[in-house]
């Protein structure tokens, strides 16, 4: 059984490293402007490309890409905490 300051690290670190990229996704202009290239649809369409949820991605994620975006979002921060019981010693 791992130590429950050996968890507590990793969970604290990769909270962090999500949180960080989640704000830099929220803060970048290009993430959201569908004439860029950066926009969240066509990193969509990149990732589409030989994916063996080729068709998930292309019939349901990216025409509602930004809507997906927030809604996974919500879900891993509102969700994220239903494992804290698992740290209980």
């Amino acid at each position: 059984m791992l130590s429950a300051s050996l968890l507590w690290s990793v969970r604290t670190f990769t909270g962090a490293t999500f949180l960080y990229a989640g704000l830099q996704h929220l803060i970048d202009p290009a993430y959201f402007d569908p004439w860029n290239p950066g926009y969240i649809e066509n990193l969509f369409l990149q990732c589409a490309v030989g994916s063996q949820i080729h068709n998930l991605l292309l019939g349901i994620v990216e025409p509602n890409a930004v809507s997906f975006v927030y809604a996974v979002g919500l879900c891993g921060f509102f969700g994220g905490n239903r494992f804290s019981h698992l740290d209980e010693t």
